[in-house]
């Protein structure tokens, strides 16, 4: 696994707000999706957004539009950008680890993402009975980073068939 080991938990605090969020009416009316008049554009907009620099945005880019009248746009279902109302409990979650027989490996970006703290990932891979874990200096897009460091890692860290 690359940059994760199970969904998004939380400690149910946020409960309540979640279900309003998630099912909160929106406010864009069935507004159309975004069209960039050319690809590269829809690059800088990708790399602005996710701060991933333009040659690491071109492939996530060019997967996920779609030509349309007057220009591109993305592919994606806008109702995948609602929030969640439901997400397991960490308890659960761990619970859920703990059942993993298999050898695993966990590749992880070092310094770890906001959303993907260290103390709480390290603590889910202590479910996993047979983990290993690496560290690699970059981001989120690891294998978009670093091909060939990841591609060597995935051949080093599989069990042979």
């Amino acid at each position: 696994m690359i940059e994760g080991l199970g969904p998004l938990g939380d400690d149910g605090s946020h409960t309540l707000q979640r279900f309003r969020d998630a099912l909160a009416p929106r406010g864009d009316n069935g507004k159309p999706l975004r069209v960039f008049r050319d690809i590269a554009q829809a690059i800088a907009a990708r790399s602005l957004a996710s701060g991933l620099p333009a040659e690491l945005a071109r492939p996530i880019v060019e997967r996920g539009v779609i030509e349309t009248d007057g220009g591109w746009r993305w592919r994606s279902d806008p109702r995948l950008t609602r929030p969640s109302a439901i997400r397991l409990a960490e308890t659960q979650v761990h619970a859920l680890l703990r059942g993993i027989t298999a050898p695993t490996a966990l590749l992880l970006a070092q310094p770890a993402t906001p959303y993907l703290p260290s103390g709480p990932m390290l603590a889910r891979a202590d479910c996993v009975a047979q983990i290993a874990v690496t560290h690699m200096a970059g981001g989120h897009h690891l294998h978009l980073e670093h091909p060939q460091a990841v591609a060597d890692w995935i051949n080093n860290a599989s069990p042979p068939p």
